[in-house]
């Protein structure tokens, strides 16, 4: 399943978007914050255990080290308000 998606917005998709993602009772949040995710491209860690029990529902397996290797590096935030 995760060898054709590469990375957290593709996984978003793939799991039926940010509707059925949002509703599902191990995730509960808003639509709105899913897309957001999928815009940033970047799913919370803290919503992790609730993605990969969401997609255990509907027959697809994601695993944390899948969800781990697939963050991209955000940016220094300390380095930026340093300079500010």
């Amino acid at each position: 399943m995760l060898d054709d998606i590469s990375d957290h917005s593709g996984l978003i998709a793939h799991l039926g978007g940010a509707a059925s993602i949002a509703g599902a009772p191990s995730v509960r949040t808003h639509a709105v914050n899913v897309r957001a995710w999928s815009a940033r491209n970047r799913i919370p860690p803290e919503y992790w255990p609730g993605i990969i029990k969401f997609a255990e529902t509907i027959g697809e397996t994601v695993t944390a080290d899948w969800l781990m290797r697939t963050t991209p590096a955000r940016a220094n935030r300390v380095a930026e308000g340093a300079a500010a």
